[in-house]
Formats: C-alpha cells, sequence, structure tokens
C-alpha cells in the first residue's frame, strides 16, 4: 500500500514573499545542480520525506530525474533504515514513486538498490496507470532495468528457472489497466529481444489477451515493417539487407545473473546453475550431428565427397581382368605393381581376426557403416525427445 505523508503540497518553492524555507533551498540547489550541496541539505531528517515541487515530487524524484546515477545512491545511504520504506514509498501527482522513474529512465544500480531495500514495490506499487516499476521499465525498453527488477523478484520469492515454476507464477504486476501486459509493449516498441526474455520468464503471456482480444501475437502482426516481405527494397536496400549481420535472439537473464551475482551471497543458486544455452533445446547437437552425417552419406554415394576416389581406385584393381587373385579373380592386390598401395581395407594375415571381410564390396561395407550409426543418431534424438517431453 501507498505510504501517504502529512507534509501538504508547498506553494510556488521560488517565490520570494515566503520565509525561509528548507524545502526552497533545497529545491533551488537541486536546480541549480549543486549536488554536493543538495547532500549536505539532505542529512536533516525533515526534508527527506517532503514534497519541493507543485507536482508533489520530493528530491529522490528530482534527482532520479536529473542528478548523476551515483547522487542518487548516495542519497539513499544518507536515509536511516526506519524511515527507507515510507520516503521510498511517497508517490507524486502522477503517482510515481522514485522506483518508478528510475525504471523508466534506465538507472540500473538505482533499480538494484531500491528493489533491495523495499522488494515489495517491484510488484505491488502502481502509478495513475496502474503500472508496476517492473511494467514501466518494459514500456520504456530499458532492459538492465526490468533484468534488476526481475531479479528482485527472483529472490524475494525464490523462484526457479524451470517450466512448471514460469508456468504458475502470478503475472498480475506484469498487466496495465487496458490489459495490456509487458510482452505487448515489449513488442509495441520493437524491443524484441527483451521481448524474447518476458516469453521465457513469463511463457504464459503469450496466450493472454487485452482488452481489445489481442495478444502478443496480433501486435507483432500488426507490424509488417518489421519483417522482409512488409518492405519492398530497391538493389542497393537489397544489397544491404542481405550485408546486415545481425545476431539471432538470445535468452538473456540467465547469463545476466551469472555476471551481476556472480561472488554475492544473495546469489540464486538455482538460477545460477541453469545451462546459458537453455535457449536451444537438449536435441539441438544430435540434430546437428545427424544432418552432418546424411550430408556425408550422400556426398559418398554420389561421388562428391574425397572418398570417391578411394572407392573409385579399388573398384578399379577389383574389376581388373589382369588380377586373378583380386577378391572377384583371385589376385592379391598388394601384390599389384600397377596399384602397390590403393586399398582402402588391409588384408590382415588371420581373416577372423578382420573386422571386415576383403570379400565384401565397399560401396556395401560404407553403407552398412552409415546406416548402423544413423540408426545410433536417431535413438539418441528420440531419447532426448521423450526426455524433454517428460
Amino acid at each position: 500500500m501507498t505510504t501517504k505523508t502529512s507534509v501538504e503540497p508547498p506553494q510556488n518553492p521560488s517565490d520570494d514573499n515566503s520565509l525561509y524555507n528548507p524545502r526552497k533551498k533545497l529545491f533551488n540547489q537541486a536546480m541549480k545542480h549543486e549536488w554536493k550541496t543538495v547532500l549536505d541539505l539532505y542529512k536533516d531528517e525533515k526534508v527527506q520525506g517532503e514534497h519541493i515541487t507543485r507536482a508533489n515530487d520530493t528530491l529522490l524524484h528530482v534527482a532520479v530525474s536529473s542528478a548523476p546515477e551515483k547522487i542518487v545512491l548516495e542519497l539513499l545511504d544518507i536515509i536511516q533504515p526506519k524511515d527507507m520504506a515510507k520516503i521510498l514509498n511517497i508517490k507524486n501527482k502522477t503517482g510515481d514513486t522514485p522506483l518508478h522513474l528510475a525504471a523508466a529512465i534506465g538507472l540500473k544500480d538505482v533499480c538494484r538498490k531500491i528493489a533491495k531495500l523495499c522488494p515489495d514495490m517491484v510488484t505491488s506499487e502502481r502509478n495513475n496507470l496502474q503500472e508496476t516499476p517492473l511494467f514501466t521499465a518494459v514500456r520504456h525498453g530499458n532492459k538492465d532495468a526490468f533484468f534488476e527488477l526481475e531479479l528482485a523478484i527472483h529472490k524475494k520469492k525464490k523462484l526457479k528457472i524451470d517450466e512448471n515454476c514460469l508456468l504458475n507464477r502470478d503475472i498480475t504486476h506484469c498487466r496495465g489497466d487496458d490489459g495490456n501486459n509487458i510482452l505487448h509493449y515489449a513488442i509495441k516498441g520493437e524491443q524484441f529481444d527483451l521481448a524474447y526474455d518476458i516469453i521465457h520468464l513469463y511463457p504464459v503471456l503469450v496466450n493472454y489477451v487485452n482488452s481489445r482480444g489481442e495478444t502478443a501475437l496480433h501486435t507483432l502482426a500488426s507490424k509488417p515493417s518489421v519483417f522482409k516481405s512488409g518492405a519492398r527494397f530497391g538493389l542497393y536496400d537489397t544489397i544491404l539487407y542481405h550485408c546486415t549481420i545481425t545476431e539471432p535472439l538470445k535468452y538473456s537473464f540467465v547469463n545476466f545473473l551469472k555476471k551481476e551475482t556472480k561472488g554475492r551471497k544473495d546469489a540464486p543458486s538455482d538460477i545460477l546453475q541453469e545451462d546459458e544455452n537453455k535457449i536451444l533445446p537438449a536435441t539441438y547437437k544430435v540434430c546437428i550431428d545427424l544432418f552432418s552425417l546424411m550430408q556425408h552419406s550422400f556426398s559418398c554415394i554420389f561421388n562428391t565427397d574425397a572418398c570417391s576416389s578411394k572407392i573409385g581406385t579399388y573398384k578399379a584393381w577389383c574389376t581388373d581382368v589382369e588380377n586373378p587373385s583380386c577378391p572377384k579373380t583371385g589376385k592379391d592386390p598388394s601384390s599389384s605393381e600397377e596399384y602397390p598401395s590403393q586399398s582402402p581395407i588391409s588384408v590382415q594375415e588371420d581373416p577372423s581376426q578382420s573386422p571386415i571381410s576383403v570379400q565384401e564390396d565397399p560401396c556395401i561395407l560404407l553403407a552398412q557403416n552409415l546406416l548402423q550409426l544413423l540408426t545410433q543418431k536417431l535413438a539418441r534424438l528420440l531419447a532426448l525427445v521423450k526426455k524433454i517431453h517428460v
């Protein structure tokens, strides 16, 4: 719930007829960006929760909007712990707390500190547009601020990044008064990397509709310009389009956690143990191996690979009528002067110990080996698919 302050909205702080007022001096110094003086004046506990503008902004609101991030952090350090929740929950006329403004501007360090001091603010405090700080961060496209606030939620509720946990998590803080959720706004702002992370963190939002019955997919479909088919390129633009290198979308929240929480005592251990390539299915490597094997198989069958030369050489001396001792005619190819070392299969003294008989056609042997490898890869692929869907 919002904590109300007993201080009434002041009159014009720049009114020269007013008596000496700490709020006026604090306001004037803040407008002049005299932050060292502001830090000294802010040590007075009586002015920490005061509204110093007509918009009912406190000094924290003003500092978040215009001061360097370092100054805001120093102001937060000045506030006494007993007054912290009361001061941070003070809202201006638009219903924004300092955390709302920090999320809108993208001050990730400020978001991290306030979320750590008052974690309930991330999901409970709403402005006049019924937006939580997390919602505000997404609406303004601030991915780092969103990650910091999401991290606070995970630590407070001890969430685990697994399918069952994420499908059943609370999403009330992700929706506005018009029913649009954070996924709608991420796509509207064309922040597709952020939208990709939201889909992984809040998978249920994919099927939620706004007040007009539109899902996030409807929003994406209403932006044809983000697809190649939605624009007509000339020759020059087509060349630029194909020469532009874009990285594929990645689920970067886990990597963010590993980087930001490394060495910190409050790091969620279950999250840090997650595979950073969780965005890829477990069958990814098997599929690559499978298609590589198929490509190699076709190359050998159609004699487009280097193996074709070996098979051709072997067949050449095997079909030579002048070599009666070859597998078909009886002559030992190793004694041939024309093909002294061309045989791809060595003839051992003890045929019982030879894994491959020289009496077999090399093409058949190659096909059998490839078929065996293909069967193994398919079996492994099916096993992984069953494991994923269990």
